[in-house]
């Protein structure tokens, strides 16, 4: 019987308005638990990384910031790898004025930053580190170093 097989498909609207039959592949997930991030004037993919860090913090029994002030940037994808973003060099300036003693990069805007912006004196009179990553769990091994280990720097990767 025809009249049993057939089915009705809703076409679903692009940005342009028009319309379109296919598949269309997304990745989705199913956490055990829901994550909610409510930060006003947020916006764009380069907080991903620090996200992704608060969220490991709160979510593990070990204390990743003991107290320190950290920041940084970086989008981050599903399997945690860190990507560049523009403006580095405004970013590094607003961290050390707020006195920022630990600012994650990723790895790929070491070319963008200046010399000059590796080691200043911030507020507060502490030194701001800039620490290079590539993926999320590089991070988290950056901040279980002590502080008189030797953190890795874009100097590294010139």
């Amino acid at each position: 019987d025809v009249g049993a097989m057939i089915k009705t498909i809703a076409l679903s609207p692009r940005q342009d308005g028009s319309a379109f039959i296919g598949i269309n592949i997304q990745e989705q997930f199913d956490f055990p638990f829901d994550v909610r991030i409510k930060l006003a004037e947020t916006g764009g993919p380069s907080g991903g990384l620090i996200f992704a860090l608060g969220i490991v913090e709160k979510l593990t029994q070990a204390n990743l910031i003991r107290s320190r002030n950290v920041a940084g940037t970086g989008t981050i994808t599903t399997d945690g790898e860190v990507g560049p973003i523009g403006g580095i060099a405004e970013k590094i300036i607003g961290a050390r004025n707020d006195g920022v003693e630990l600012f994650f990069t990723p790895i790929n805007n070491c070319q963008d930053i200046n010399p000059s912006d590796q080691l200043g004196i911030g507020k507060g009179g502490k030194v701001m580190k800039i620490v290079p990553v590539a993926t999320l769990a590089e991070a988290i091994e950056v901040l279980k170093l002590p502080e008189n280990a030797k953190f890795p720097s874009c100097k590294s990767y010139a």
